[in-house]
């Protein structure tokens, strides 16, 4: 098989375990990272609102290298910078094919560009649907030019239906479009949650739920397209604020508007718990019976 390099913006846990994945199955693989982001050093991250670092390996088990050292923010000046260091590794050994996570800065778009012009092998993984695309106005110039990268793409993988059904929009034919869904490590976190298990009810306590109630658990972080706001919605509309807890795992810009309405509506039952680091995570969900990520 070809040398695959993947680009992607910075180490993402649920990334990590798939390039691990495709090395122990004899894929050689090479992954270029715009910038380090929590892995082993604090970043602020825009959505969860705060600054941390992730407390897992996500370095290890796989061949990578880093364009930018410091913290980014995608400013012209730093693309420029990684340009310089990202477009000779993107653009060597054209016959290789490049993944790209997403088309997450400008000098993705170049690199992009530049693949397609060569006709050199390029697959395309994003998150973006037909809701999260119209969410904001784009000028037809940029909606133009995905449609044709995309065209001219070698193959979309599509995270879900409504991407694919995205990619279809856009005029990716059919037999270049592939299913590869988002995974996590399930049997790290099998394991912890089976270990975790004997001590649902001290865990319970120890944030301050009740051990009895039936709870129902968010975990994400607290912005609008996760919808945070209309589950608590649902849970009062349901009666379930004497009868079941709602807990929330994460954090955002939402956070006080969910407090304040858990408190106008004396929800006594709806936990706010903040940020749960990677590890943290398999607590989570020991202490639910139900939940939405």
């Amino acid at each position: 098989m070809p040398h695959l390099k993947i680009l992607a913006s910075h180490p993402v846990p649920y990334h990590v375990p798939v390039f691990r994945s495709l090395v122990t199955q004899g894929v050689s693989i090479d992954v270029g990272y715009y910038h380090h982001g929590p892995a082993e050093r604090k970043f602020r991250d825009p959505g969860f609102g705060i600054e941390f670092a992730w407390d897992v390996d996500l370095l290890s088990g796989y061949p990578h290298r880093f364009f930018y050292d410091g913290p980014a923010c995608y400013s012209a000046r730093e693309q420029m910078t990684v340009a310089r260091r990202c477009l000779p590794w993107a653009l060597k050994e054209t016959r290789s094919p490049l993944l790209l996570m997403g088309w997450f800065a400008e000098v993705v778009w170049l690199v992009w560009l530049l693949r397609v012009v060569s006709q050199a092998p390029i697959l395309v993984l994003a998150e973006t649907n037909k809701l999260s695309f119209q969410a904001s106005s784009k000028p037809w110039f940029r909606v133009a030019l995905l449609r044709t990268l995309l065209n001219d793409t070698s193959a979309a993988l599509c995270i879900g239906n409504r991407n694919r059904s995205f990619m279809a929009e856009m005029g990716v034919p059919k037999p270049k479009l592939f299913s590869v869904p988002y995974s996590v490590d399930n049997d790290r976190l099998s394991t912890q949650k089976k270990q975790l298990s004997p001590r649902r009810t001290e865990l319970r306590r120890a944030q301050g739920l009740d051990p009895d109630l039936p709870a129902f658990l968010f975990c994400g972080k607290l912005i609008p397209k996760k919808r945070p706001l209309e589950l608590l919605e649902a849970y009062l509309a349901a009666g379930l604020k004497d009868r079941a807890q709602l807990i929330y795992v994460g954090d955002g810009i939402l956070r006080d508007r969910i407090k304040h309405r858990a408190r106008d509506a004396a929800a006594n039952h709806v936990h706010l718990l903040g940020f749960f680091n990677h590890s943290e995570i398999p607590r989570a969900y020991v202490m639910a019976d139900l939940e939405r990520t």
